[in-house]
């Protein structure tokens, strides 16, 4: 289980990458989706996510180590290069990195 909080309102989810079932946020760009990972038991013990959402709840700013997001920008990059072509799941239209089987539109519109 990849357990995760929201960049945007701090909830707990499943899932980095996914929707967030609280306000609906899905990280869409790759500086996003960095920092989507890195908010995740990837990089973090649940309870120091939980402290984390806190703070994002209260409005405070979180800070990311930016040699790792780097790192993660880098990777997509490379994987959106390869990406060329890779088609929805649900759709058909081009997907936004070759890690998505959905496209933007439908990422946000899927029920979870």
């Amino acid at each position: 289980m990849t357990f995760a909080v929201c960049m945007r309102c701090g909830a707990k989810k499943f899932g980095a990458l996914n929707l967030c079932k609280q306000c609906g946020y899905s990280p869409d760009t790759n500086a996003d989706r960095a920092q989507s990972i890195l908010l995740s038991d990837h990089h973090h013990t649940q309870a120091e996510l939980v402290k984390l959402g806190e703070a994002i709840r209260a409005g405070r700013k979180v800070h990311f180590d930016q040699e790792s997001v780097e790192k993660y920008l880098r990777a997509m990059e490379i994987m959106d290069e390869e990406a060329n072509g890779l088609e929805c799941a649900l759709c058909g239209e081009e997907v936004d990195s070759p890690g998505d089987y959905l496209c933007g539109v439908c990422r946000r519109t899927r029920v979870q």
